[in-house]
């Protein structure tokens, strides 16, 4: 009887200090979803993430190419013959991997030449709702331009966000190129928000 009741005692102590199952208060719980902070491209936003589109007669890159960096370079350059570059335009995303807030420092420069020419440069999200623009710059230009901004956004897991930049002018000198500059980088999944 002693050994039955001692057995009985050192069992309920180990299950009380190792657990049983997963309804104990030691099992692990949830999923996979990562909590820290992110404050720089790195992991699921490292450079080699980020998908780039093609610019019509044009290049486009991302620097660096991958692994993790502090900043990001989103560049396009379109040379013609004379005459003029119609509108152009090229994205660069990354499809989100969990909920979160992000928060990024942007500055696009460039230029587009001199004659009727212009930049616009957007931020676009994917969520439950539809899509989310955020506009950077909409304007004329003449020569060089400069601009640049902070923008804080949610993202949504599965969900595409990413920044989408264009320009063109009538002049003969016909280029246009420009880089947008993402530093500042901070992905914070504890704001994440659920629809």
């Amino acid at each position: 009887m002693k050994h039955v009741l001692f057995c009985t005692l050192l069992g309920l102590l180990l299950f009380s200090l190792v657990g049983c199952g997963d309804d104990s208060p030691t099992a692990p719980t949830g999923g996979t979803e990562d909590t820290d902070i992110i404050d720089r491209f790195e992991g699921n936003f490292a450079a080699d993430r980020w998908l780039k589109g093609a610019i019509r007669e044009g290049t486009t890159s991302i620097t660096p190419e991958s692994g993790a960096a502090d900043s990001l370079v989103f560049a396009y350059h379109v040379s013609l013959g004379g005459g003029g570059v119609t509108e152009r335009s090229t994205s660069y995303e990354l499809v989100a991997s969990q909920n979160g807030t992000v928060t990024v420092d942007w500055r696009y420069q460039g230029h587009h030449a001199w004659y009727d020419a212009y930049v616009r440069g957007r931020c676009y999200v994917d969520g439950p709702q539809g899509e989310t623009v955020i506009p950077l710059v909409d304007n004329d230009t003449v020569g060089g331009f400069d601009y640049s901004g902070e923008l804080t956004f949610d993202v949504y897991e599965g969900e595409v966000f990413g920044f989408e930049v264009a320009g063109g002018n009538f002049d003969s000198n016909s280029f246009i190129r420009g880089d947008l500059t993402l530093h500042g980088f901070r992905f914070d999944p504890a704001e994440a928000v659920e629809d």
